[in-house]
C-alpha cells in the first residue's frame, strides 16, 4: 500500500533553504525572517530543531535535538536509553526505518507528527508516580 500526500494549493512546504512565505501561516518550529523593509517573509527548517514525542507508556515526552544529518538509529538509541526499552521508529502503519536513514532522508521535520514508536521487547516500564503530601 502506498500513500501519497500532496500539499494543498498555497500551503507552505518547508525546506532547509530559505523560502518565500505566501499567506499568513507556516508550520510550527521554523526559522522565520520578517523583514522590516516590506520585503517578503521567508522561512526554513532550522539547522537544529527539537523532536518531541509523547510516550504514552512513560506518561511523558521524549525530547532530542535533531539536525539534517542525525541518523534515526541515534534517535532510537537515545529513546531506548530514556525509556528503558528497545525502541523502533517508523511512520504510522509503515515498516521500520533503515538504520542509516537520516532526518533529512525521511523529511522528519515535516513528518514528525506521523512518527510511531514500536517496542520489540515489550513496552517500557511505567514511570514512577511521585506522591506529594
Amino acid at each position: 500500500r502506498v500513500s501519497v500526500v500532496a500539499p494543498a494549493p498555497g500551503e507552505f512546504v518547508p525546506s532547509r533553504e530559505w523560502r518565500r512565505v505566501v499567506g499568513d501561516s507556516v508550520p510550527a518550529g521554523l526559522d522565520v525572517r520578517l523583514p522590516l523593509d516590506g520585503a517578503d517573509k521567508e522561512a526554513r527548517i532550522p539547522k537544529r530543531w527539537r523532536l518531541q514525542l509523547y510516550v504514552e507508556a512513560k506518561l511523558g515526552f521524549f525530547r532530542r535535538d535533531v539536525t539534517a544529518d542525525t541518523p534515526v538509529s541515534a534517535i532510537e538509541a537515545d529513546l531506548a536509553k530514556w525509556s528503558g526499552a528497545a525502541a523502533v521508529l517508523s511512520f504510522k502503519d509503515a515498516r521500520p526505518f533503515h538504520a542509516s536513514a537520516t532526518a533529512a532522508d525521511l523529511d522528519l521535520f515535516s513528518r514528525r507528527n506521523e512518527l510511531d514508536i514500536r517496542w520489540p521487547n515489550g513496552p517500557p516500564p511505567p514511570r514512577e508516580r511521585r506522591v506529594v503530601e
